[in-house]
C-alpha cells in the first residue's frame, strides 16, 4: 500500500479514462456528435492523462463504509479490514486536503508513472483511434482526425509508436 508523507494510504485507478472510452464507443455506434472522440484525440502525451487517473484512499473498513463496486478489483491487493474510497481528485486536480509534502510526493509519483510502459499502452489506444478515424470511409471522421496531430508523445517528447488497429481493447470509431 503506497503511503503519502502525511500517512494517508492511497492507490489510483483509470476509471475516468475507461468512462471516456465508453462514451467514444457509444458515440461511434449512434452516429451522433463526436464530442468524446474530440476529448480523446486531445490526449497526446502522458501529462494529458493526469485528469483521467483518479486518486483513491485506502482506509480501515467500518460498518457503514465499504468499497464501492467500481473499485472492487482493487480489493484483492488489500489486506482484510481495508476498503477503497474515492478521494474526489485526480493527478490533475489533487484533493484539497493534501499537504504540500503529499502534493510533492504525488507529483514525483506522476513523473515516475509517465515513463512506464502502461502509459505508452494507454497512449497507443488513443493513437489507434486516431489512425482508424483518419482511414475511415466516413468523410466527417477523416476531417475530425485531420484536426489533430498524427503522433503522440511520451513524457520525454519522443513519438509513441502506433498501436495495432486490431487491438481488442480499442473499439472501432
Amino acid at each position: 500500500m503506497p503511503i503519502l508523507p502525511s500517512g494517508l494510504r492511497f492507490t489510483f485507478g483509470l476509471r475516468p479514462f475507461g468512462n471516456l472510452l465508453e462514451k467514444v464507443r457509444a458515440e461511434s455506434r449512434s452516429g451522433g456528435p463526436l464530442l468524446s472522440m474530440l476529448e480523446l484525440l486531445q490526449i497526446r502525451a502522458p501529462d494529458d492523462l493526469r485528469r483521467y487517473v483518479r486518486i483513491l484512499w485506502i482506509v480501515p473498513e467500518v460498518a457503514d463504509m465499504r468499497t464501492p463496486p467500481e473499485f472492487a478489483h482493487h480489493l484483492k491487493k488489500l489486506p482484510p479490514g481495508w476498503c477503497i474510497v474515492d478521494s474526489g481528485g485526480t493527478f490533475d486536480c489533487l484533493p484539497e486536503c493534501l499537504s504540500a509534502k503529499d502534493r510533492h510526493a504525488l507529483s514525483r509519483l506522476w513523473s515516475f508513472l509517465s515513463d512506464r510502459p502502461a502509459m505508452t499502452r494507454i497512449l497507443n489506444i488513443v493513437h489507434a483511434h486516431h489512425t482508424r478515424m483518419s482511414q475511415s470511409a466516413f468523410d466527417h471522421y477523416r476531417l475530425v482526425a485531420s484536426w489533430f496531430p498524427r503522433t503522440h508523445q511520451s513524457s520525454d517528447g519522443s513519438p509513441v509508436e502506433g498501436a495495432d488497429s486490431k487491438n481488442p481493447d480499442t473499439p472501432p470509431p
